[in-house]
């Protein structure tokens, strides 16, 4: 977990986690069922919209695909995201989840840094690599 300044109601931050025995389907249906389960959480998260789900290319036996998404969190006062998120399934069941986001106390200040710091954002979705 990455945050580019924790003092701060608007930051960009970068997310990994990873598990093993993905389910059928590959990375795509670890995507579909984290926006089935986390994403459409109408208790935490509302204002929900869906950019883009696409799969992507991979090598080796593994899959990749990516979601783009905004919304806007419930707890902890509220607060915006647009979310960028990877998802890659091995060839050994093994699942990583990596997003980007930028984070605002508004949908504006959220838009705002998604846009002035794509290149920050770029470069850190660019660096995770899964090794087949």
């Amino acid at each position: 977990f990455w945050v580019s300044d924790p003092h701060s109601p608007d930051i960009v931050l970068a997310h990994l986690e990873w598990w093993d025995k993905a389910k059928p389907g590959g990375a795509y249906r670890a995507l579909t069922d984290l926006e089935k389960g986390d994403l459409l959480d109408d208790e935490y998260i509302d204002k929900y919209k869906r950019i883009s789900l696409a799969r992507k290319g991979a090598q080796g036996g593994t899959t990749r695909a990516e979601l783009e998404a905004t919304y806007h969190v419930t707890e902890d006062g509220g607060f915006y995201l647009h979310e960028r998120i990877r998802a890659f399934v091995t060839e050994d069941g093994r699942t990583y989840i990596f997003s980007v986001s930028s984070q605002g106390d508004t949908r504006a200040a959220a838009e705002r840094l998604w846009r002035t710091e794509q290149d920050q954002l770029a470069e850190i979705m660019e660096s995770f690599r899964v090794k087949p």
